[in-house]
């Protein structure tokens, strides 16, 4: 029987995990992903553990990003679940387990046992299992591109591209303040450190009038001919509607959008603004979108206590780790 060591992922072992992410989830990524990701996050560098094998392969890796929020009025570290990986050849040995615990029980020894994470299919059962509680769903809602055609222009509002490495014009508008208990805390190194996943290609457009700051922006990539919205702001449902129907009409130029995908907290803030700019969801449980994705946490029981409520958060997809 092959024994296993645990070890904690230092800034040199980024290549190790290469191979891991290949076999769990099919993706193709470098060194660079896991700088951007693990070392470059503006809140801290991963608390990562891997095991391996007696003949030296890497079996499996369980890590958690540090990610500073607003709670309850304060500041406030906490830690998101991301990339639990173990190799298709070392299944079934109990490694995300062992490496889980150990990983647990660093944290709760430094008073930091506090983990969100964002459940899949598969995983959350075993999550749940193993101590996790979940809090409420995310769900999908889509804008149809043809809905476009049903919303007039209006021309006293002047929408422009933002260029990602610039963010002086949203500023104060990614920095203000939420009425939710807990949301991620937001700052202009955060958000472009986000921006910089080297997965994605992401843009920015903007909304104004004439000669004024800007006052609502959306910030979205492509993916097979669907536009992935990732943030936003909207001063107002027209406004929202306005920078809606323009990114559809401006990318639908070069290729055949489908329409606008939003991963979002259900029945939150972000959600609820949503389906009055017109996005829809399946209200079923079968169907195109209608996986709804488990929000958990683990944490002490006391933490548990306060945060146990839906509304007291504000999750969107820019909290999500892969998105």
């Amino acid at each position: 029987m092959e024994n296993y060591t645990i070890h904690r992922l230092e800034k040199t072992d980024f290549d190790c995990l290469i191979p891991l992410m290949q076999d769990c989830f099919g993706m193709e990524v470098d060194i660079a992903y896991f700088k951007w990701k693990y070392l470059d996050n503006p809140d801290g560098f991963v608390r990562g553990y891997y095991a391996k094998s007696d003949s030296d392969e890497i079996a499996a890796y369980y890590g958690v990003i540090p990610q500073m929020i607003s709670y309850f009025g304060e500041e406030k570290l906490i830690f998101q679940s991301c990339d639990t990986m173990t190799h298709s050849k070392h299944r079934r040995k109990g490694l995300f387990q062992r490496l889980a615990k150990h990983c647990y029980n660093e944290l709760e020894q430094e008073n930091q046992l506090f983990i969100i994470g964002f459940g899949g299919s598969e995983s959350t059962p075993g999550f749940l299992k193993f101590g996790w509680k979940h809090l409420f769903n995310c769900k999908n809602q889509f804008y149809p591109a043809f809905f476009k055609n049903f919303i007039p222009k209006n021309k006293h509002y002047q929408i422009a591209e933002c260029a990602i490495n610039d963010l002086d014009a949203i500023k104060h508008l990614i920095v203000s303040d939420s009425i939710n208990k807990i949301q991620t805390k937001r700052t202009i190194e955060k958000y472009t450190w986000r921006l910089k996943n080297p997965l994605h290609t992401y843009k920015i457009f903007t909304l104004s009038t004439f000669h004024q700051n800007s006052t609502s922006f959306i910030v979205f990539y492509i993916e097979k001919n669907i536009i992935q919205l990732i943030d936003y702001h909207f001063e107002s449902i027209s406004e929202g509607k306005q920078l809606i129907i323009n990114i559809l009409t401006k990318e639908n130029v070069t290729q055949s959008i489908k329409g606008i995908l939003a991963f979002s907290q259900e029945n939150g803030n972000w959600s609820n603004t949503l389906k009055k700019t017109g996005f829809i969801s399946n209200p079923f449980s079968k169907g195109p979108l209608s996986f709804q994705t488990p929000f958990i946490s683990f944490t002490t029981v006391l933490e548990y206590e306060k945060i146990n409520s839906s509304l007291y958060w504000n999750i969107s997809p820019i909290d999500h780790d892969s998105i």
